[in-house]
């Protein structure tokens, strides 16, 4: 009974996991999109504060569940390091 209910578990833990894998690549996703928009706002001489206080948020909620730092790169880009991995945003106006 001990090891039913420790299979049990462990196959609940790996659905939570897989679960929270996901909603973090999409958040990822959602973030690339923002940011996106926010470039294309500036090439339009446009200000899009609101997309970056959303993409703001959008960060803290992703370092809510992982391990993330931000990284300002000096051509006005910014990227994420996850788990000792960079990924690159784009740049910000």
């Amino acid at each position: 009974e001990t090891s039913q209910r420790l299979d049990e578990l462990k196959g609940n833990v790996n659905s939570q996991i897989k679960s929270e894998v996901a909603i973090v690549n999409r958040q990822l996703a959602e973030l690339a999109d923002l940011q996106n928009r926010i470039r294309s706002a500036s090439n339009s001489g446009l200000v899009s504060i609101d997309l970056q206080d959303q993409r703001d948020q959008l960060i803290n909620q992703i370092a809510e569940k992982i391990d993330v730092t931000r990284i300002e790169h000096a051509q006005d880009g910014f990227g994420l390091t996850i788990g000792g991995n960079s990924i690159s945003i784009g740049s910000v106006p």
